[in-house]
C-alpha cells in the first residue's frame, strides 16, 4: 500500500493571494455535495430485483333478484295497546290494597279501601235530613188539606190557603233536595271501594297504605288489556327503504300471535 507524502507548502510571498475562511466553507460544501451526487450515481447504476407476489384468491357469486325481510333491530319496551289509568273518585286515607300486581284481574274486582268513616258519617246526616224532610212535608200536607176544609166552609181566608200550599210545595222540594244529597252520600260511599274499570293485568301500585288520595288525581295503578301488544322504541327511529318518500318513520304494533313468531328483540 502506498503511503501518501506530504510536500511542504512553499512560503507565501508577500502580496500573495490568501483564502478566507468563508471562501474555504463554500468550498468545502461543494466538495460534499459534488460526493453525495456521484454517489448516489453509483447506487442507482444497480439493478433492482423485483420480488413477484402471488395473485389473490377471489371468489365469485351469482346475483340474482329475490324478495327478503327487511328486519331493524332497536331497544324498546314491550307494552299493552290499551292502558287504562286508575284513580280515586273520593279523596281520603288509604287502608288496604287489595291485589297483587301483576295478577290478571276483572272488572268490578276490589282493589284499594280508601278510610269509609267519614263517608258514613255524611250519609247518616243525609238520611236524617231526608227523614226529616219527610215530617216536614206531612206537616205541610195536612196543613194545606185543613186550610182547604176551611176555605169550603168559608172559616178562612185566601191567604192562609196559599200560604199553605206555597209550605206544601216547599217541603215537597226540601224532601227532593234531602234525598239526592242522600244518593250522593250513599255513591261516595261506594267509591271508598276501588274496583277494577276493566279486564286486565295489574300494574304496579303507586301508593302503599296510610298514604292521603286526592279525588281524580291521585294515580293508583294502572291495567293493561292483552288485546294487542305495542312495542315502544326507546329512541326516535327512521328506516329508509325504496318508494315514494325517501325515510319513512316507522311504529310497530302487533298481536301477540305476531310477537310470539317474532325474534326475540327485533321487530320486522
Amino acid at each position: 500500500m502506498e503511503r501518501l507524502r506530504f510536500l511542504p507548502c512553499p512560503p507565501l510571498r508577500e502580496g500573495t493571494p490568501f483564502l478566507s475562511l468563508p471562501m474555504l466553507k463554500s468550498f468545502v460544501t461543494r466538495g460534499l455535495t459534488l460526493c453525495a451526487v456521484v454517489l448516489l450515481a453509483a447506487c442507482s447504476d444497480q439493478k433492482t430485483v423485483a420480488v413477484k407476489t402471488p395473485p389473490l384468491p377471489v371468489h365469485t357469486v351469482a346475483v340474482h333478484a329475490s324478495t327478503e325481510s327487511h328486519w331493524v333491530e332497536v331497544l324498546g319496551r314491550a307494552e299493552g295497546g290499551k292502558e287504562i289509568e286508575v284513580r280515586p273518585q273520593v279523596g281520603g286515607i288509604l287502608k288496604s290494597v287489595r291485589f297483587r300486581e301483576g295478577d290478571a284481574v276483572k272488572a268490578g274486582d276490589l282493589m284499594y279501601e280508601i278510610d269509609a268513616a267519614p263517608y258514613e258519617a255524611r250519609l247518616r246526616a243525609a238520611e236524617a235530613a231526608t227523614r226529616q224532610a219527610k215530617a216536614e212535608l206531612d206537616q205541610a200536607e195536612r196543613e194545606f188539606r185543613r186550610q182547604t176544609q176551611l176555605w169550603k166552609a168559608n172559616a178562612t181566608s185566601r191567604k192562609e190557603l196559599d200560604d199553605a200550599e206555597t209550605g206544601r210545595n216547599a217541603a215537597r222540594f226540601a224532601l227532593a233536595n234531602a234525598e239526592a244529597n242522600q244518593k250522593d252520600a250513599r255513591i261516595s260511599l261506594g267509591y271508598t271501594r276501588v274496583t277494577a274499570p276493566v279486564d286486565g293485568i295489574a300494574g304496579r301500585t303507586e301508593v302503599n297504605p296510610g298514604a292521603l288520595l286526592s279525588a281524580s288525581t291521585t294515580l293508583l295503578t294502572s291495567i293493561t288489556q292483552r288485546d294487542d301488544l305495542r312495542v315502544r322504541a326507546l329512541h326516535p327511529l327512521s328506516v329508509s327503504w325504496a318508494g315514494p318518500k325517501s325515510r319513512r318513520r316507522a311504529a310497530f304494533v302487533f298481536s301477540p300471535q305476531t310477537a310470539r313468531n317474532t325474534r326475540p328483540g327485533s321487530t320486522s
